[in-house]
């Protein structure tokens, strides 16, 4: 489960015209071309949780944000390139906070 969902809700959130089947399918290219550290963040993520789980559930008031920016940053180092030419791919928005997803119904 951790290797479709690993990276497919920042690749939904950043690029404005990927599906869910296409999120799946770089969410799986990014396991496969780099494992170890994908079950390793996968294993930071179970024992954070389980940690802030323990106090009545409220360590997931800051568990959970903390989890989702870090993701952000490293799908970022994972499925982005680096340089440049990052910003120029079709499909991204170009630096802009994409559109709330309510905006756009």
């Amino acid at each position: 489960m951790s290797t479709i969902s690993g990276r497919t809700d920042p690749v939904v959130c950043r690029i404005s015209v990927a599906d869910v089947v296409a999120a799946m399918i770089t969410s799986v290219r990014a396991v496969a071309t780099s494992p170890v550290p994908m079950i390793g963040w996968a294993a930071v993520i179970a024992v954070l949780l389980v940690i802030s789980a323990l106090p009545l559930f409220l360590g997931l008031l800051v568990t959970l944000p903390v989890l989702g920016h870090a993701t952000w940053h490293l799908y970022r180092r994972v499925v982005e390139p680096a340089g440049p030419a990052s910003d120029q791919r079709p499909g991204l928005d170009h630096g802009r906070q994409p559109e709330p997803w309510w905006r756009r119904l």
